[in-house]
């Protein structure tokens, strides 16, 4: 079976993903919580991580399509939690990749909502500083 072929938009849905994530790394520098360099280091990491953890679920689809050797739900995961759960998310909408099973959605769940959660609360908490 030949490689599925994917248009470019998951590479603009991550770059469409760094343009969310902006407006938190400009807030964080409007509560004067982080200095500016900080938040363009932070929103290019997470591009950058984004787009690895969305390149690796990729090649885990392609690997599932051929019965290859599969990229382990740990590395995903991991990718994930290290800060490229926007690309995970993004992936797994785009390239209808471990979305059936609910043991990974529940896990990657956990894993957006405790960043959201904690970017909240630093946030919340730096506004009342």
């Amino acid at each position: 079976m030949p490689a599925p072929k994917y248009s470019a938009s998951l590479w603009l849905a991550s770059l469409w993903l760094l343009l969310c994530l902006t407006p938190a790394a400009v807030l964080a520098v409007y509560v004067k919580a982080w200095p500016s360099w900080l938040a363009l280091i932070y929103s290019i990491f997470t591009l950058l991580l984004s787009l690895t953890t969305s390149i690796y679920f990729l090649a885990d689809k392609q690997r599932a399509q051929a019965e290859q050797f599969r990229v382990s739900e740990k590395t995903l995961f991991t990718l994930s939690a290290l800060g490229g759960w926007p690309g995970a998310v993004i992936a797994q909408q785009l390239l209808r990749h471990k979305n059936q099973k609910l043991s990974f959605r529940i896990t990657l769940g956990a894993i957006v909502t405790a960043h959201l959660v904690a970017t909240a609360l630093y946030l919340g908490w730096q506004f009342q500083g």
